[in-house]
C-alpha cells in the first residue's frame, strides 16, 4: 500500500485518538468498578462498553499494520527509489547494489536487478536514503536500510 505523507499523518493522528479514547474508557470502567458512581452498571452497559472498546482495538490494529507496511510517497524533489533507480542497501552484513525495474522480462543479468512486483521491490519503492524497510519471505522477515539512491539518468532529446 502506498500513502502520501499527509495520509500517513492522518492515520497516525487517528491512531493517537484511538489510544486516548481507549484509555478514557479504561478509566471509566475502573471508576465504575471502584464505586465512584452511585449507580450500578448493568450487563447491557458493560457489554456496550466492551463492544466499543473491541471495535477501537480492531481499528487500532488495522492502522498499526497499515503504517508498518505502507510505502510512504515523498514529494518530488528528493531522491526516492522509482522504477529505473539504482540504490545501495545495507542488510546488516555489508552494502549491496540494486536496480529496480518494472519487469524482469528480457533481462539476462538478474544478479543486482529486482522487479517492483516482488516483495523486496515493493518494500523499497519510494524510499529515500536512510529509510528502513522490511518484507516477509518464506524463511522469515528481511530488514535493511537504504544507504544511497542514485539519480535516474534520462536521455535528452535533440532540439
Amino acid at each position: 500500500m502506498k500513502l502520501t505523507q499527509e495520509q500517513q499523518k492522518r492515520l497516525q493522528d487517528e491512531l493517537a485518538y484511538i489510544h486516548k479514547a481507549q484509555q478514557q474508557m479504561i478509566n471509566e470502567m475502573e471508576n465504575y468498578k471502584d464505586g465512584l458512581f452511585d449507580f450500578q452498571l448493568n450487563d447491557s452497559i458493560d457489554a456496550a462498553m466492551l463492544s466499543d472498546f473491541m471495535k477501537l482495538a480492531t481499528r487500532k490494529k488495522e492502522l498499526e499494520e497499515i503504517l508498518e507496511y505502507a510505502n510512504i510517497i515523498r514529494p518530488a524533489g528528493n531522491k526516492s527509489i522509482q522504477i529505473g533507480s539504482s540504490f545501495d542497501v545495507d542488510f546488516g552484513d555489508g552494502i549491496e547494489h540494486f536496480t529496480l525495474v518494472e519487469t524482469l522480462d528480457g533481462i539476462t543479468q538478474y544478479q543486482d536487478t529486482i522487479s517492483v512486483n516482488c516483495e523486496f521491490g515493493k518494500s523499497v519503492l519510494a524510499k529515500t536514503e536512510q529509510d528502513s524497510f522490511a518484507y516477509q519471505t518464506p524463511s522469515g522477515k528481511v530488514e535493511g536500510v537504504i544507504t544511497k539512491v542514485y539519480s535516474i539518468k534520462t536521455k535528452r532529446r535533440a532540439k
